[in-house]
């Protein structure tokens, strides 16, 4: 869609926010894999990105912000995930003042991380290629116990 999902107020005024779930499947939440390659996850979400950042045209003077957020366990983000789609998000560039992505801990709690922009230092020298075969395994948190 084309349209923003909401205003907010920000130190330096109002501004809009889009949101984007991160949910990378044909058919049914239940049917997501609990293991993902993070390289793809990252490569299919920044596809997204970029396809929602071109439809909006370039930044006006009004800040735009980009929120991700899974809405299913198998698509939480990993770190190296996170490190492929920061890096990629700030070589290229986007049409937002700013990508968020939010984790939910629980149904009221979840941690914020900036994705774009970001000071080079906080990837150093980070290469996505060094994660491209790495694999997730992402626990069910309602659904596994640890058996010993």
């Amino acid at each position: 869609e084309n349209s923003l999902d909401f205003t907010v107020t920000t130190r330096r005024g109002e501004a809009d926010l889009e949101l984007m779930e991160v949910a990378v499947l044909d058919g049914p939440h239940r049917s997501a894999p609990a293991e993902y390659r993070p390289y793809d996850l990252a490569q299919a979400v920044l596809s997204r990105v970029l396809k929602k950042s071109s439809a909006y045209g370039p930044r006006r003077e009004r800040d735009r912000f980009l929120l991700l957020y899974p809405t299913h366990w198998a698509f939480a983000f990993s770190h190296s995930a996170m490190l492929c789609l920061i890096c990629w998000l700030n070589r290229t560039g986007v049409n937002f003042s700013a990508v968020f992505y939010y984790q939910p801990l629980t149904a009221e709690e979840g941690v914020p991380y900036g994705l774009f922009p970001v000071p080079p230092e906080i990837l150093g020298t980070f290469d996505p290629e060094s994660v491209r075969e790495n694999v997730v395994l992402n626990l069910d948190p309602q659904g596994w116990t640890a058996d010993a």
